[in-house]
């Protein structure tokens, strides 16, 4: 297997993840490839390549797209399309713009199966490969961690983009976060029914009115009803 494809399939390991089995994939043909079967029977094919995205990119997506069809032929001939997801793997020097524009060119693509495009930096999979044997694997990973306040660590950055691109990795973090938000709002609106504190909140509502941005002004409210210490 290619050295950067078993360092992101090694990592996904770590995770938890939607029950199935990887299969063993033998020859020099599928040295770039990796396969991972659920139990309803969906198919999930991993494949990394190393090829120079530049800023006119057209030509590259369409010999990527074709390697991954030619790889699936190989492994799975039997597949079908609307069963099948393709994660498309890269390490990049740095994520520059363009490279957005060539995600979108590969996973908008409307033809054959469903595609998800997952590039990393060498310094965002070292941090991943420092950090995450120091966090707990449970089915609840994902709520153990807060992911608002992962949001600037190099490893956490990988995470959230390998929980988005990576379909089999099991999240199970949105009730447990959204019952966290709901549960404060009570409790804040209860403690603030006191007088002072409702006119506190009116005063600073209405100097925020005309000098800042709608958003900033529902940002603002939100911490006042929820409190300082959560973080977006």
């Amino acid at each position: 297997m290619n050295k950067e494809l078993e360092r992101i399939i090694d990592n996904v390991n770590k995770l938890p993840l939607l029950e199935g089995n990887w299969w063993d994939l033998e020859g020099s043909e599928t040295n770039s490839f990796a396969f991972y079967k659920i139990a309803d029977g969906r198919n999930y094919l991993f494949y990394y390549f190393d090829e120079l995205v530049e800023e006119s990119s057209a030509q590259v997506a369409e010999k990527i797209l074709s390697a991954a069809e030619l790889g699936l032929e190989i492994i799975h001939p039997s597949y079908i399309a609307q069963d099948t997801y393709v994660v498309f793997l890269s390490k990049v020097e740095t994520h520059v713009d363009y490279l957005k524009k060539f995600i979108i060119r590969i996973e908008e693509n409307e033809y054959m199966f469903k595609k998800y495009v997952c590039l990393f930096t060498e310094a965002e999979i070292k941090a991943v490969e420092e950090k995450l044997p120091l966090m707990k694997k449970k089915n609840e990973f994902w709520g153990n961690e807060s992911l608002a306040s992962l949001n600037s660590e190099l490893h956490s950055q990988l995470l959230l983009r390998l929980a988005i691109k990576v379909p089999i990795i099991k999240l199970n973090f949105a009730e447990i976060q959204f019952d966290s938000i709901q549960n404060r709002v009570i409790r804040n609106i209860v403690g603030r029914e006191n007088q002072d504190k409702l006119t506190k909140l009116n005063g600073n509502l209405i100097s925020w009115c005309g000098k800042t941005s709608p958003e900033e002004i529902a940002n603002n409210l939100f911490k006042e009803i929820v409190g300082d210490d959560y973080e977006f």
